[in-house]
């Protein structure tokens, strides 16, 4: 039976999300990614019912599931594995609804695009707007409960940064003069971030300007691309050590001391002595949270515990080790060959876009497992398949 409003209504959601995240970073990606997934399912169900699921990422999903479950034969508390990696697995089915319904879903109407791409506006307005009223909105909102900081909009600008080269593409449907409407989201989110307390955004934002420069048609830049991610990944311990022995040197520069980059890499080399005691399967999953004493020699970093590393390599060191590592580095692999074979250069390149912030963002900052930030991978692999399709739908040389 027929559901022509439901591509309607999935993007009203989508307007919806983007709107909270000012107020509610969290609670707007994993909620609003649930009714999503609610919504796609039914589509999926009603009108796509022989639709090909995506079976290579429905198998790395469960085998990634699978390796954070069974870590809990050998974590030291097996029911929170257990958990946790229940979460996980309905966070992964979620997200191979939503990406298995954005290859087929019909794309809005035109004017919701447009309101879509006015919701974005309007957030990074709302961003802006805090901060220069010193956060007296921000604090009225949570009731005075906490004092207010910048830091507090860090995962609302992340997760804008990271969905902009999707919401880019998808500004230009129906507009006369795409080019314009192309560049009115980088310009303004740019200037946002010059002000924020967010390095993480604008370092993702400079490597999404990076990406999109990369020679996308070069055989050799891909292999190189793939030599150095892997590389990097397989050698993080190693790297984490030598590191930190440069860090006097960067404490000495006041941008790169004013970033907290001497503390992070003396965590990054003390959970690299922890992955060093179980090299080979780990400790299990979030095993950082139950590390009571961490070998921390507090040169920078003083009195904090950790939940995570901050780098997404020495997580899957730390939690499932050589194994772990190992199939990381075979995925990745595997998907930068997928997007290299992309023969439309455009969609290869906003590919390429939209996967290399999120990945080095997660060599830096958040936890890879906390569920915000799993949906948030997920939201952007499903508005980018959206984007893809608008590109093949407006063909035009590359």
């Amino acid at each position: 039976m027929p559901r022509p409003h439901l591509p309607f209504v999935f993007f009203c959601i989508w307007i919806v999300i983007i709107a909270m995240l000012p107020f509610a970073a969290k609670p707007a990606l994993t909620f609003g990614a649930g009714i999503l997934a609610l919504i796609a399912g039914i589509f999926l169900f009603h009108q796509d019912r022989n639709r090909n699921w995506p079976k290579g990422l429905a198998l790395a999903l469960l085998a990634i599931v699978v390796l954070t479950g069974v870590s809990s034969v050998w974590s030291a508390n097996a029911l929170d594995v257990m958990c946790s990696s229940l979460r996980l697995a309905i966070a992964a089915s979620a997200g191979v609804i939503l990406m298995t319904a954005a290859q087929s879903m019909p794309l809005p109407k035109p004017f919701v695009l447009q309101v879509l791409t006015f919701s974005v506006v309007c957030a990074i307005l709302t961003l802006i707007t805090f901060q220069m009223t010193g956060f007296a909105v921000h604090y009225w909102w949570f009731d005075g409960s906490r004092l207010p900081t910048s830091t507090m909009l860090n995962k609302a600008t992340g997760a804008l940064t990271l969905l902009l080269p999707p919401l880019c593409v998808l500004a230009t449907q129906g507009r006369s003069r795409p080019a314009i409407y192309f560049a009115i989201l980088p310009v303004l989110l740019f200037f946002w971030l010059t002000i924020s307390e967010s390095q993480s955004s604008l370092l993702a934002f400079f490597v999404m300007i990076a990406a999109s420069l990369m020679p996308i048609a070069s055989t050799t830049m891909w292999k190189g691309l793939r030599v150095i991610i892997t590389g990097g990944l397989i050698a993080a311990p190693w790297l984490a050590n030598a590191l930190f022995s440069l860090a006097p040197d960067i404490k000495n520069i006041s941008m790169l001391a004013s970033a907290s980059i001497p503390q992070r890499l003396e965590v990054w080399q003390a959970f690299a002595k922890e992955i060093f005691k179980h090299p080979f399967i780990g400790q299990g999953l979030d095993a950082a949270d139950r590390i009571k004493h961490l070998e921390i020699d507090e040169i920078y970093q003083r009195g904090i515990a950790f939940t995570h590393p901050h780098n997404m390599a020495l997580q899957i060191w730390l939690e499932f080790g050589v194994l772990g590592i190992m199939m990381a580095a075979t995925f990745l692999i595997l998907l930068l060959r997928k997007i290299e074979q992309e023969q439309d250069l455009k969609i290869r390149r906003l590919y390429l876009c939209a996967f290399l912030p999120p990945f080095v963002v997660a060599q830096i900052g958040w936890g890879m497992w906390q569920m915000w930030w799993v949906v948030l991978m997920f939201l952007i692999a499903t508005l980018t398949l959206f984007a893809a399709r608008h590109i093949r739908q407006n063909k035009t040389p590359a």
